[in-house]
């Protein structure tokens, strides 16, 4: 299918840059083809694809930009296998490889994976502290930040924590706006689902309406949400006869 066509061309891409010289655009397609595995469970495959770029890199001269983002993207797969405390370790690695090389968004982006998975573990002060700790300079840099620091308070209000209104707002405005991104809603989801435990159906219904997206687990979650909200309203009916 498309995805098998899809990954033969980033193995031909990736073999071809590789011959070149090319690392950085090696590095890249390899990381790709990763993304694209791992996304589809194919985990085992998704690893082959990261250590034969990471032989490449490892070649002298070296590409420590290459190697730090093949550092980030092992730690991903460990994460979606489920290995948590390995996971940690190597978005610490990443975070201090990106750092090493010079300004680079991946440090934030490891320090913010690092994060959830933390708070994944319980260890809810030490993941809000690595955010509180992460700049961010760019829209989508500010915007994956705000999504973050809003999905974990929403996280921790089951707990009777506060949740982070600001920051889930902050994420829907950067997304709508100067970041276009397929995160948009998702972040109009946690936003909705904020109103409706504040009780402040109508704006959730209101923002529940403007997510339009074909993904199957996007579906899955408005179909939940908007199942909370008709059952709040029948309950509000009840109290009002």
């Amino acid at each position: 299918g498309a995805v098998s066509r899809g990954l033969a061309g980033l193995e031909r891409a990736r073999a071809d840059h590789a011959d070149r010289g090319a690392l950085d655009r090696a590095v890249r397609d390899a990381v790709a083809a990763s993304w694209a595995l791992r996304t589809r469970w194919r985990f085992a495959e998704a690893r082959r694809a990261l250590d034969e770029a990471e032989a490449l890199v490892g070649q002298p001269p070296g590409h420590p930009q290459g190697a730090a983002r093949l550092l980030y993207h092992r730690a991903l797969l460990q994460r979606d296998v489920g290995d948590l405390r390995a996971a940690l370790r190597l978005f610490r690695r990443a975070e201090r490889a990106a750092e090493e090389v010079g300004p680079d968004a991946l440090a934030g982006w490891a320090r913010q994976a690092r994060a959830r998975v933390l708070h994944g573990l319980g260890r809810f002060a030490e993941a809000r502290a690595l955010l509180d700790a992460t700049d961010a300079e760019g829209p989508c840099e500010r915007a994956h930040l705000a999504a973050n620091r809003g999905w974990l308070s929403l996280l921790e209000a089951e707990a009777g924590g506060e949740v982070d209104e600001e920051a889930l707002r902050e994420a829907v405005s950067l997304y709508a706006g100067p970041c276009p991104h397929a995160e948009l809603a998702n972040a109009r989801l946690n936003l909705a689902l904020a109103r409706l435990r504040a009780g402040a159906e109508a704006e959730a219904a209101s923002i529940l309406d403007a997510v339009a997206d074909p993904r199957a687990e996007v579906a899955a979650w408005r179909a939940i949400l908007a199942a909370r909200l008709a059952r709040r309203g029948g309950e509000v009916e009840d109290a009002e006869r």
